[in-house]
């Protein structure tokens, strides 16, 4: 589903208690909200959660980000989580229950949607019996490494 960053930092000041009016929110709250939240999913990423959430530089509000539907809830309670404190809020205790049971789904989740590589910038290595001289893999090594061709042609 495509959403944009701004949606998703103002659904978690929805859920600390903001109203989703833009003028109840501090001047500069959306921006720092969805640097937050870009840090979040930049440790996600590094933990091996890839689910297209466009991680930049300049964090912009309205970078659109095609993001899988089980992970809009755990975005929102976990910038929730670490918004909350700033503006003297904090989630209920179920709230936070929720936070780390959606979190447990998508990594369930990313752990069966492994991240699809292009593998022809590898070398192929010493074991490599390759006889046209690529010293890189090509690309239906590519195929039978990530299971889409069966490695036995009988």
């Amino acid at each position: 589903m495509i959403i944009t960053k701004r949606e998703l930092a103002e659904d978690a000041f929805g859920e600390i208690g903001f109203a989703n009016y833009a003028f109840d929110l501090p001047p500069g709250a959306l921006e720092r909200a969805v640097r937050r939240m870009d840090s979040i999913l930049a440790e996600w990423s590094g933990q091996g959660i890839h689910i297209g959430y466009p991680l930049t530089s300049k964090p912009d509000p309205d970078d659109e980000c095609d993001i899988p539907d089980i992970s809009r809830r755990a975005i929102i309670l976990n910038t929730a989580m670490e918004i909350g404190p700033g503006h003297g809020k904090s989630l209920s205790a179920k709230q936070i229950g929720e936070a780390k049971k959606s979190y447990k789904k998508l990594l369930v989740w990313a752990a069966g949607n492994p991240l699809e590589r292009d593998t022809s910038y590898l070398p192929a290595g010493a074991g490599n019996k390759n006889t046209s001289y690529n010293r890189f893999l090509s690309k239906d090594d590519d195929k039978i490494a990530s299971g889409k061709e069966d490695v036995l042609d009988i």
